[in-house]
């Protein structure tokens, strides 16, 4: 059966955007901006009602946020730290949430203000590696009943107990030991009511006395556990089912053919819901009969929580939904949607004088439309279920471009558009959509499944051009017969990355270990330079007098493959920042001359064509940084060799100027990322710079009017602008439970 696909155009909704900077390479750090804005509320990791009280705290990588039940904010904490939020916990009697960060800090916030009561440095070695878009894996917390402990789940499939009143860990579970060639992080720690026992879940569910460590029972392949109120029985899930368990000995007691992602007991212990992969609901009793079975409006469930006729869902969709239900009646009403985060922002691009940006993200697989002030705009879903890689904006503002990597696509599909109706895209693994951006309709669909980078014509913007495996193809969207107008053949090299000079007459591609330009209109190879490999980003000034190239390298490629100074020995994943002077000549060849040039930490595997962006006025460069170890953490509080060499040791943007010589000289940092700026982008006016991260968020500096960076890029006292978009169910209720 053919699915179909709603595009989902809301009026409501977040957004999200990160900004991030770094610093001179080899040089005194430049001083730090904090940005003028930010825009959402990052990416989401759990949810958790908060027992006696209508508030639900929810935990993203960017904030911890405290909730009325009816759908308003009642408080909200960024993150202040150099690792984002990894997971949050409610007290067993409300007064306090516990918030772990991926350095394994855990810190004691006061309910509802959302204070600092205590905290805990620990520092734990970390190791997450995530892709672009990636959702860093949540790390599960769960309180002691008496309130006087915490358990923090960590990445080594430990499990470590903290003591309040100690400050300090006074216990750590083993986990297993054996299973050093899968991920090891635990997906769930929780302790019985009456306290006698811990489970602790990774790719096994183990059953431990927390007095003396001991295992009591071990569930083989239960990778999410949680135990029922009275603590006599143990749900888990596993590949493929679910089942639930004697609390006592482990034995299995009822099954149930189900692909779960969470669990949450009712709070008398009588029935268990059960998030699935698909976007349901079911609740199930205790004979693993399903009593109700409901849509989760979107996305699987990532985490549930169950307080008095409050049934609360964090999901993929980034989303958290909140449902009254009385499973013996069979009710279930809608109280409150909230919406304000986001997963991966992988580019952001600008409408031409309107003051509007445009931002993918990447594993929520949406475009979304914002105004400077954070206000939602439109939201795109191209309704595949697949990565949106990246997003642009035509010159004239009429068409929006989306790059889809749709990875499940055998069949074809049917897609929504607009008043068009729906129109079947073919099998693909991955696809250009085109949209008419005043109405928001699809107009064009592009099978180009090894399309890697695109960007639009700045002089004729029906133009784009298209590059990936094999060569360049350059397309006029408005003409319905779909041929090619232009065709580039690289031979096997794959055209990483693409940029148009600024009269429309010439195409910069970055491939394997250097940089091209080509006439495309003859077409002709009129001038290239050797670089580093691999070319992430190239970018021509917008005077159109010199290029730019971001290229990078890995601590396993030959020497040979960069030129570094002995200082940069030894850092595992480096940039290159390099600008020439560009000439052209009466044979219509370019002479590319060598000009400054500078070093920023970033990972191949994190570039994205959008992480290099020119000043409107041609006098300043700016590279989102970053790496994928982003939670690699020293125990020692000792400098790292980053910042021994003048790099700050976090992700941002790294600003530069660029003098009459073409050399590059530091500029300030902006900063404020506990991820990797995954892209970066000018105003047209020379205005504003916005960031965004991998987070989930998109951040906004002044870079001030009409002026040189030098001048601008102004501090300022704005706290955290956050603007929420809160859908209310047609059940609405406010009443405390």
């Amino acid at each position: 059966m053919k699915q179909k696909h709603d595009p989902k155009l809301l009026s409501k909704g977040m957004g999200i955007l990160i900004f991030a900077t770094l610093i001179a390479p080899l040089s005194a750090a430049a001083d730090c901006m904090q940005p003028e804005a930010v825009i959402g509320l990052g990416s989401l990791q759990n949810v958790d009602l908060v027992p006696g009280q209508p508030y639900i705290a929810i935990c993203s990588e960017s904030t911890i946020s405290l909730w009325h039940i009816n759908g308003t904010i009642v408080s909200i904490r960024p993150c202040e730290r150099t690792s984002s939020f990894g997971g949050l916990a409610v007290s067993p009697h409300g007064s306090m949430a516990a918030v772990c960060d991926h350095c394994g800090d855990v810190t004691f916030l006061r309910i509802p203000e959302l204070s600092v009561v205590a905290e805990i440095a620990q520092r734990y070695h970390s190791w997450t590696y995530p892709s672009p878009g990636d959702r860093i894996p949540y790390r599960p917390l769960c309180w002691s009943p008496e309130g006087g402990q915490v358990a923090m789940g960590w990445c080594d499939c430990r499990a470590y107990i903290f003591n309040l009143t100690e400050r300090s860990c006074v216990k750590i579970l083993p986990g297993m030991s054996n299973i050093s060639y899968i991920a090891p992080w635990v997906t769930s720690v929780e302790w019985s009511r009456d306290g006698t026992r811990i489970l602790l879940s990774h790719y096994n569910t183990t059953v431990y006395d927390p007095t003396t460590g001991k295992t009591i029972f071990v569930l083989e392949g239960g990778i999410h556990a949680s135990f029922s109120p009275s603590a006599s029985l143990v749900a888990a899930v596993y590949p493929g089912w679910v089942g639930i368990h004697d609390g006592l000995n482990g034995s299995l007691l009822v099954s149930k053919k189900v692909n779960g992602t969470g669990l949450a007991w009712s709070p008398d212990g009588a029935y268990l819901a059960v998030g699935t992969e698909d976007g349901r609901f079911l609740v199930l009793d205790l004979l693993g009969r399903v009593v109700l079975n409901k849509s989760a409006g979107g996305g699987s469930a990532t985490s549930l929580s169950w307080e008095g006729s409050l049934l609360a869902c964090g999901s993929s969709d980034q989303k958290v939904r909140l449902w009254r239900v009385d499973v013996g009646t069979g009710f279930w009403a809608d109280v409150a949607t909230l919406a304000g985060w986001g997963a991966g922002v992988t580019s952001l691009s600008w409408f031409p004088g309107q003051g509007l940006i445009l931002a993918a993200y990447n594993r929520e697989g949406v475009l979304r439309i914002f105004g400077l002030d954070g206000s939602s705009k439109l939201l795109i879903d191209p309704g595949l279920g697949g990565d949106v890689i990246q997003g642009a904006v035509s010159p004239d503002g009429m068409m929006i471009a989306a790059k889809v990597q749709a990875w499940c696509l055998h069949d074809p599909y049917e897609f929504f558009c607009g008043r068009e109706g729906y129109t079947q895209i073919p099998s693909l693994e991955g696809c250009l959509l085109v949209w008419d951006s005043r109405y928001a309709t699809l107009a064009r669909v592009l099978d180009e499944p090894y399309v890697h980078a695109f960007q639009w014509n700045p002089v004729r913007p029906s133009l784009i051009a298209l590059g990936g495996l094999g060569g360049v193809k350059i397309l006029d969207v408005s003409d319905p017969s779909g041929i090619f107008l232009v065709t580039i053949p690289t031979g096997g090299d794959w055209v990483g990355c693409l940029a148009w000079s600024p009269d429309g007459n010439l195409l910069a591609l970055g491939l394997g270990s250097r940089v091209e330009v080509w006439d495309p209109w003859r077409p002709v190879l009129v001038g290239a330079v050797d670089t580093w490999r691999y070319p992430y980003a190239v970018a021509w000034s917008p005077d159109g007098s010199m290029l730019a190239s971001l290229t990078g390298y890995e601590i396993s490629f030959d020497k040979g493959d960069r030129d570094l100074p002995a200082q940069l020995e030894g850092i595992p994943f480096l940039s290159k920042l390099q600008v020439w002077s560009v000439a052209r000549t009466g044979e219509g060849l370019v002479v590319m001359i060598p000009g400054g040039f500078a070093f920023a930490p970033r990972e191949g595997d994190m570039s994205l064509a959008g992480c290099l962006a020119w000043s409107p006025d041609s006098t300043h460069l700016a590279v989102g940084t970053g790496t994928g170890y982003i939670d690699y953490c020293p125990v020692s509080e000792e400098p790292s060799h980053l910042e021994y060499l003048g790099f700050p040791s976090g992700p941002g943007v790294m600003v530069w100027s660029v003098d009459g010589h073409q050399e590059l000289v530091a500029g300030p940092c902006l900063d404020g990322l506990a991820r990797w700026a995954s892209c970066v982008s000018w105003s047209g006016d020379g205005s504003r710079i916005v960031g965004g991260s991998n987070d989930g968020t998109i951040r906004v500096w002044r870079a001030g009017l009409g002026g040189s960076l030098g001048e601008g890029l102004e501090p300022t006292c704005m706290v955290m602008a956050i603007v929420l978009g809160v859908l209310i169910g047609d059940s609405q209720s406010t009443a405390e439970r």
